[in-house]
């Protein structure tokens, strides 16, 4: 018979009542053929108390003593099965701060055998633990074995008894390869910053060596073509020129966006109306495209402390590329919703239904001189993750499923710090 049919404690009742009831009846019947009439009454009860043992017994072993013995050793070779599997090092010490035992992932990460290590202080793993250690939940500190050597681990610890000091269990994570990807971070954004620093100097000593002729020759053109117009002479060629060298001035605005940025003027503004504005500005364009332009928010009400201009401008800079995405047509979303529990206060989704993003280029999207524009600078997106981390933001990118690609940008209310207040100031990721 199964342990669970007895996990209803009216149910053993029953079951112990009428194995006694039971038992009891054959001793009533066997009584008479074994013990004479003449037998006292009281050694006649000894006689059939010994008789109903002998009954009850080995029924109340077979249903109900073995099946609770076999459901507490299947439990207890689950449970190991499950410690010995677990992907965390799990320890359990006693009140003397000595190992009790030690599972599998423990093993390997010491480099040692519970069975010789048993017993072991358990500061000879981790040389910075103490007995008071214990009061804290989790702490960090660095294991030391001759196998193994040292490396840090996040510690869970627990009670093995709560309101006891029985000992406790303790849960290492190694964070090896935690600290390892953390220092490959810090190293990318220092390089990056470094790269965006030269680029910077670079780009402003360029692009004011560039924009004043240029600036001269648009003029010069314009008056020509305006010449040319009034003796009615075609100007395409000049037009074509001038078209031209906007385009250039365009990418050299670029470049002194990424070397000059301005500092931010931080105040209270509004986020839909940011949004409505960059649809105002772009709707005669995304119309010659046939693009339709939708925007959906959750929060009308959404505010937060920011510079308008450069919200403005990186609202615009995904707009466009996504027009950019769809020259021949599709659809632009705009998704504004509240986030609760998290460093962010709100959330922007900038989906077209383009092109999408090559695969290759998804990685270093936000990279310098990365583009999948024939034409492209790759300096807009550097620009806009910059406008976003100023405002102590993140900004991602990726491709839907269904076509296309999506821009996610995640704002914060209320800064600690707005990066580039300084002109040379350069955004770290």
């Amino acid at each position: 018979m199964s342990f669970y049919l007895f996990r209803s404690p009216l149910r053993l009742f029953l079951v112990v009542l009428a194995v006694i009831f039971v038992s009891e009846y054959l001793v009533m019947l066997i009584l008479p053929y074994l013990v004479d009439e003449s037998v006292g009454e009281w050694h006649r009860g000894i006689i059939d108390a010994a008789l109903l043992l002998v009954f009850s017994s080995p029924a109340l072993w077979l249903l109900i003593i073995e099946p609770l013995r076999d459901a507490a050793i299947f439990e207890r070779r689950r449970a190991q099965t499950i410690l010995d599997n677990a992907g965390q090092g799990i320890l359990t010490i006693d009140s003397h701060q000595q190992v009790q035992s030690m599972n599998r992932a423990a093993e390997a990460l010491f480099g040692v055998t519970s069975t010789t290590w048993t017993g072991k202080p358990v500061a000879m793993f981790l040389p910075e633990w103490t007995s008071g250690n214990c009061r804290y939940r989790k702490i960090e500190m660095k294991i030391c074995s001759p196998e193994t050597g040292s490396r840090p681990v996040a510690i869970s610890i627990s009670p093995l008894n709560p309101g006891h000091e029985d000992g406790h269990i303790l849960m290492l994570r190694d964070l090896t390869e935690q600290r390892r990807a953390e220092q490959r971070r810090v190293d990318k954004a220092v390089m990056r910053a470094e790269q965006l620093a030269i680029l910077a100097r670079i780009a402003s000593s360029v692009a004011h060596e560039i924009r004043n002729p240029l600036t001269s020759m648009k003029m010069l053109i314009q008056t020509n073509r305006e010449e040319a117009l009034e003796r009615g002479m075609p100007a395409e060629d000049l037009l074509l020129i001038e078209q031209e060298i906007v385009r250039m001035e365009s990418s050299l605005q670029e470049f002194l966006n990424l070397a000059r940025p301005n500092p931010p003027r931080p105040e209270q503004i509004s986020l839909n109306d940011l949004i409505h504005r960059t649809f105002r500005l772009i709707e005669a364009r995304a119309r010659q495209q046939h693009v339709a332009l939708q925007f959906s928010t959750s929060t009308p009400q959404a505010t937060l402390n920011a510079d308008r201009d450069h919200l403005q401008q990186l609202f615009l800079n995904l707009a466009i590329n996504a027009l950019d995405a769809m020259p021949s047509g599709g659809e632009l979303s705009v998704t504004l919703s509240a986030l609760e529990s998290t460093d962010f206060a709100y959330e922007l989704n900038f989906a077209d239904t383009g092109c999408g993003i090559p695969e290759e280029l998804l990685s270093q999207l936000f990279e310098a001189f990365v583009t999948s524009k024939p034409t492209g600078t790759g300096l807009g997106l550097v620009v806009s993750r910059r406008l976003v981390e100023e405002q102590g933001g993140t900004i991602s990118a990726a491709n839907r499923l269904e076509g296309g690609a999506i821009f996610t940008v995640r704002l914060a209310q209320n800064p600690v710090q707005l990066v580039g207040s300084s002109p040379n100031l350069v955004s770290l990721p």
